[in-house]
């Protein structure tokens, strides 16, 4: 179980309302299938970032072309992809989760470097992908 620390404002909070989809505002997140490599041993800072796009393919597509940069930039340790059973229904066709050691690991880039709103967040403008992102602590 986690429970939200920090929500950013997101991003393509026009498209979620244009189809009807509420912001991803989760207090608390329950983990019931653990899926991946993320270590929840640890008191680190966790990601779910919600992810939603009119065409699944095309969201995968762009959610693997930034991923390097959180990579390559944050240090990011780990990151497992979950997406809806098939045949359900879910207003967020991703839901990419993944840790960080600490705040000064991750935020600094997200907040100073460039190529964040210039390569990650205008991909996701341009390919109409709306990313609502939470950080939470486990409980």
């Amino acid at each position: 179980m986690f429970r939200a620390v920090l929500r950013t404002p997101g991003e393509g909070d026009e498209l979620l309302a244009a189809r009807g989809i509420r912001p991803a505002r989760y207090d608390v997140v329950v983990l019931i299938r653990r899926l991946g490599n993320v270590d929840h041993s640890q008191d680190h800072c966790f990601l779910f970032n919600y992810f939603y796009a009119d065409d699944r393919e095309t969201l995968l597509k762009v959610w693997e072309y930034t991923a390097g940069w959180f990579q390559a930039k944050t240090a990011l340790p780990n990151s497992a992809l979950m997406q809806p059973l098939e045949g359900e229904s879910a207003d967020y066709g991703l839901v990419n989760h993944a840790s960080w050691p600490n705040w000064r690991t991750f935020l600094p880039s997200l907040i100073l470097r460039p190529t964040f709103r210039s390569f990650v967040l205008a991909n996701f403008k341009a390919n109409g992908v709306a990313a609502q992102p939470i950080i939470d602590r486990r409980v």
